[in-house]
């Protein structure tokens, strides 16, 4: 499962009111005056807490094994108009070692027609049951013992559209089985069908033991209409023609996996077929991205033979699909050999210049290993599945760009824990929780691949994968916990790892170090104080291996240590004067390093090291010097990241001058010009014509409109900002922005959105409600957000449409990102009608979330 809306730019609002994510994140959800406000606690304040206190009372255990599911053959076929699945599933099982007479099955929200037991001979006999709309308990006509076979009969109607629905920031609903555009009156949406699982739904479309400790073998006969494509689980074995043009095909998993992996999708897709090995790959798009599907997909084989070579063990199922679908209530999803992706994912090929889905596509690639093959027990081990598949991205990235590539993708997981951990810090392995929605969350996937790499530098990559071999090995097909992981380190490394398994995953928290460097030249002697600052009351004492690493003239010396202690001292005898020190060499602590420098201390420092997050650090701790007039522009010295070796560097870099003040303006305007005509990478020259358009826009004017013809959408957006400053004729800027009104990229479309927005064109009211009507949810989330601004001093008839349209959206919107922007753009209008239409939007909302948010912000007050 990928939770990660983050991977569009609308991850700045991800949950952001409860974990005090990015400065930015920040200025979109909180207004300073509000968060000063204390409001007094109410009954239903303390009912709520009361409530929470006492679910995070009750252990999280593993599900109790009554029975042993062994085998689950479904028939199904579908009544689009009513949005009803019908089924027929004939379930074996076995007592798992007490012998038993009584079976409960999990079947939420389902028409039961028949619950039987065949028979050796095939015959089958009506049993008793109990039926709660949850729960389907079955009354076996004798005991049966842990040898004996059980095989089930059960005749259903599956309802997922009267089940109340739940869900989570990671799945937003958990209804199991989704209708999109059933009745085909939306001209703009496909016809389709598809399954989430995860974490227990599965059971809402078919009769289950849906826990992830219960393993199945499958088979599926899905009968659809002849012009669909059915996809699920394993090989297609047969397709057979019906003669009421309906077609029945007939899809087997032969090796065991979790009930809410078995997945189905349905609907009039393009299949472009590829292959790993001997291992048949297909993906599955709509039609209009037919040519596009194979540049998407493009590193499917290549991951599928890094991640069998680097783990010991081959990728493990028949074959692998990956479906995109409209609609998907998560970002994607890990179904064994068919793993689902959100319509996102699709884009052509012009767009695959500026970015890519490589990450998604790892981490769901990644989880055949670590959650299909080998599978959490529990979701309070969630992290086993997790942590992993997070962990996998960077695998990939340092693979295929290098470790600069990687490294700054681990900071971004980074930064996004320690967004989260501002307001909840949360043991890895949780036995107590409210909701089992709440395992997912930025500690099991960002914190966990980032304990991964340090467990990985802490022991080296050959244990590492040797272990992670042998754990895979034992545990094929299986479930595990936490031990079982560090049993497999272990046994590989000959060391006891309890140590670092309970400070990371068993408890709570980060370390917060303040460390200090100083020179003696008497004794030829650097010193390193190290304080752990973290709360010890909630927190651990770390122990941290780690490497100080000393420059002198360019050349290293490196010194291990362990910090184990509170205050800990360490001397280190050196060559000479240090140009600086660098506090873990390896850059892999997952902490907070207060560690202060001079400006020439971080001047080598970013000269010198070879590794991402030391010249990042180094970098982003200049440009603080700047704001606080330690260091004067005229230095210069920021451009020297311009030509950096990481992208990520040389767009920060760029960023980082936008308040440039110095004498110098000329010189650096220069060395801009040249990365905005030259770098390879899109984003980097998007970035240096963004700083153009801050810095000298109308001396850029022929730039810009030479931009206009780059290959990339991003540079052409910049481009299009940069001449909407540059030129200062409004007319001829219309007349220039209304060619690209057709353009459905997001780079173009904000570019054109913020100066119409500037300059009030009310005439593109239209244009703004079709953009967001059929953009892509990142796309939606800021022009919902900008059409506040548009229409502030609208006349009072379009306002009034403006209002209606976006307390519509805030009242009938299936993502709660677009309610809330609705409901900021609101805000923005701040009229009587928009505070009454703010007070239903605040009355009408369901989602945990942001209830919580809009009492503490007060919004219906």
């Amino acid at each position: 499962m990928n939770n990660k809306l983050g991977l569009l730019l609308i991850a700045l609002a991800i949950v952001s009111w409860g974990c005090g994510a990015s400065q930015q994140a920040a200025s979109v959800l909180h207004d300073q005056e509000h968060d000063e406000r204390v409001r007094e606690i109410s009954a239903e304040d303390l009912a709520l807490l009361n409530k929470e206190d006492s679910l995070l009372s009750i252990y999280r255990a593993s599900a109790t094994k009554y029975f042993d599911l062994l085998h689950t053959k479904l028939e199904v076929s579908f009544d689009w108009q009513k949005q009803f699945l019908y089924g027929k599933a004939s379930i074996g099982l076995k007592p798992h070692f007490y012998s038993q007479d009584y079976l409960e099955l999990d079947a939420k929200g389902f028409d039961i027609n028949e619950v039987s037991i065949f028979n050796k001979d095939g015959s089958k006999d009506t049993l008793e049951y109990s039926y709660d709309g949850k729960k389907l308990g079955v009354s076996l006509p004798r005991e049966f013992t842990k040898d004996e076979l059980v095989q089930l009969y059960i005749d259903y109607v599956a309802k997922p559209n009267e089940l109340e629905v739940g869900g989570s920031t990671a799945i937003t609903e958990d209804k199991g089985l989704y209708f999109i555009n059933p009745d085909s009156t939306d001209s703009k949406k496909p016809t389709q069908l598809w399954t989430q699982g995860e974490t227990e739904a599965s059971s809402c479309w078919f009769p289950t033991i849906d826990v992830p400790n219960s393993k199945t073998t499958q088979e599926i006969f899905m009968t659809v209409d002849d012009k669909f494509k059915t996809l699920s689980n394993g090989s297609l074995i047969y397709s057979k023609h019906n003669e009421d043009g309906t077609r029945t095909d007939y899809w087997k998993m032969d090796k065991k996996h979790a009930p809410y992996l078995v997945m189905m999708a349905v609907g009039d897709f393009a299949v472009v077929k590829d292959k790993w090995r001997n291992i048949p790959l297909a993906y599955y798009v709509d039609h209009e991205y037919a040519d596009d599907a194979q540049a998407i997909f493009n590193n499917t084989p290549e991951m599928m033979e890094f991640f069998s070579t680097v783990l010991g063990y081959d990728y493990p199922w028949p074959k692998y699909d990956q479906v995109v679908v409209h609609d998907f209530v998560s970002g994607a999803m890990e179904n064994t050999s068919a793993s689902v992706f959100m319509e996102e994912v699709q884009m052509d090929k012009r767009n695959l210049l500026d970015y890519d889905w490589d990450g998604i596509i790892a981490h769901e690639l990644f989880h055949h290993w670590f959650g299909d093959l080998v599978t959490c027990e529990s979701w309070s081990n969630l992290p086993l599945n997790e942590s992993f598949a997070n962990y996998s991205e960077y695998l990939w990235f340092e693979h295929k760009h290098g470790k600069d590539y990687a490294d700054a993708h681990r900071l971004d997981e980074m930064n996004g824990y320690f967004a989260e951990a501002e307001s909840k810090r949360e043991n890895m392995i949780r036995y107590h929780y409210v909701s089992r929605e709440d395992m997912f969350d930025r500690h099991s996937y960002n914190k966990g691949g980032c304990i991964l790499h340090m467990l990985r530098n802490a022991i080296g990559d050959e244990a590492f994968f040797a272990s992670l071999q042998l754990y895979l090995n034992t545990h094929q097909y299986g479930t595990v916990e936490l031990a079982d992981l560090r049993m497999a380190f272990e046994k590989v490394t000959g060391q006891d790892l309890n140590w670092f398994f309970n400070q990371w995953f068993l408890a709570s928290g980060h370390p917060e170090l303040n460390v200090a460097s100083s020179y003696n030249p008497e004794k030829r002697k650097v010193v390193v104080n190290v304080t752990q600052v973290q709360d010890l009351n909630k927190t651990p004492l770390y122990r941290l291996p780690l490497y100080v690493d000393v420059y002198n003239q360019g050349k290293k010396q490196r010194f291990p240590v362990v910090i184990d202690k509170e205050t800990s001292s360490f001397e280190f005898e050196v060559n000479g004067v240090p140009d600086f020190v660098l506090f873990d060499g390896d850059q892999q602590l997952l902490g907070i390093v207060n560690h202060p420098k001079s400006i020439d201390e971080l001047k080598s420092q970013y000269n010198a090291s070879d590794q991402f997050m030391a010249r990042y650090s180094a970098l982003t701790a200049l440009q603080d010097s700047v704001k606080e007039g330690h260091l004067g522009w005229d230095d210069l010295v920021l451009t020297e990241a311009f030509k950096d070796s990481s992208q990520t560097i040389r767009e920060i870099s760029l960023a980082f001058m936008e308040s440039y003040k110095g004498s110098q303006l000329d010189a650096l305007v220069a060395k801009v010009e040249k990365v905005a005509a030259s770098d390879s990478k899109s984003m980097v020259r998007a970035a240096a014509i963004n700083l153009l358009a801050e810095l000298a826009p109308t001396e850029n004017l022929d730039l810009f409109e030479h931009a206009l013809h780059d290959s990339a959408y991003s540079v052409i957006g910049s481009a299009l900002y940069g001449y909407s400053l540059a030129n200062t004729n409004v007319d001829e800027v219309s007349d220039l922005f209304e060619k690209y009104d057709d353009q459905n990229n997001v780079n173009i479309i904000l570019s054109l959105a913020g100066f119409y927005s500037k300059n009030k064109e009310y005439i593109k009211y239209g244009w703004f409600v079709d953009k967001i009507d059929n953009g892509g949810l990142e796309t939606q989330w800021y022009l919902v957000q900008m059409l506040g601004e548009l229409l502030d001093e609208a006349p009072e008839v379009q306002k009034e449409a403006g209002v209606a349209y976006l307390k519509k959206m805030g009242l009938e919107g299936k993502s709660k990102y677009l309610r809330l922007a609705a409901l900021q753009s609101l805000l923005y209008l701040d009229t009587p009608e928009t505070k009454e239409a703010v007070k239903e939007l605040v009355k009408a909302e369901q989602d945990e979330d942001l209830v919580n948010y809009y009492s503490q912000m007060q919004f219906g007050d």
